[in-house]
């Protein structure tokens, strides 16, 4: 797995280019996600600051900072985006992504369905079982 970029471990630590954060809580930080290449197409990650590393790693206690982080995105930008986590992750950092409904079809085309987890879903499973994605099999 790759390390978490060199600009997104500034932003965690306050520091980069700071024109990117667009909302930040105790546990995420949301930015402009170098992806975004113009007004058409829009992609932006709520990446963790928090040393948890994937699906994994979220526990109950977590799901109020990620529904508040999701809450903050719509109100600033785009109500109707797709927000999932994807398992196995390019970087062993919880990040969300937040996309438009177009770039589904591009992800499924680059990542097997099965491994895009949409917020909605990780927040159900977590809340009815704690210990929901450690007990299944992620990656097949």
């Amino acid at each position: 797995m790759k390390k978490i970029p060199k600009d997104i471990q500034l932003l965690i630590k306050g520091g980069g280019d700071q024109k990117r954060v667009l909302y930040e809580n105790n546990l995420f930080i949301v930015v402009v996600d170098p992806a975004n290449i113009d007004n058409a197409f829009y992609h932006y990650t709520a990446w963790c600051k928090k040393d948890l590393r994937s699906l994994l790693d979220v526990e109950a206690r977590h799901i109020p900072s990620i529904l508040q982080v999701v809450s903050e995105f719509d109100k600033m930008k785009h109500q109707n985006s797709n927000t999932y986590v994807h398992f196995p992750p390019a970087f062993w950092r919880l990040h969300i992504h937040f996309v438009p409904p177009s770039h589904m079809k591009v992800a499924n085309k680059y990542r097997l369905a099965n491994q895009i987890h949409h917020i909605d879903d990780v927040v159900r499973n977590i809340t009815g079982d704690a210990d929901w994605y450690r007990k299944r099999a992620l990656i097949e």
